[in-house]
């Protein structure tokens, strides 16, 4: 199944730090907040009444953006996103990622998910 989500922000945008009893303490932050309802909303209109998948997942991402944005940070961020909508059981269990990169005007910003196993 494909579906097509906003570019998510970074991971320094995704989650904050904080430093609690002299250890940190990773949360949300805002960015992160408004990209998880957003594109938790549309995955989950997309996945409608599945269980989470439990078996080895392959992920294909075709990112589109306009700045030379990590691949990894967009792949942890959609990993969370497809765990925290109950998509899948546990990111874990991706055992093969693609990803691609395509350079975009701004206003074109997206990233594509492709899970064949769904």
């Amino acid at each position: 199944m494909l579906v097509t989500l906003p570019k998510p922000p970074s991971i320094t945008h995704l989650y904050n730090v904080t430093c609690r009893g002299g250890f940190p303490h990773f949360y949300i932050g805002a960015k992160g907040k408004a990209f998880f309802e957003e594109a938790g909303y549309i995955v989950k209109a997309a996945f409608k009444h599945r269980k989470p998948y439990a078996g080895d997942i392959t992920l294909y991402l075709t990112l589109y953006t306009a700045r030379t944005s990590d691949l990894d940070n967009v792949f942890k961020a959609t990993q969370d996103l497809l765990q925290k909508t109950g998509i899948i059981k546990n990111d874990r269990l991706i055992t093969f990622f693609q990803g691609i990169k395509i350079k975009v005007k701004p206003k074109d910003e997206k990233i594509e998910i492709e899970i064949p196993e769904l």
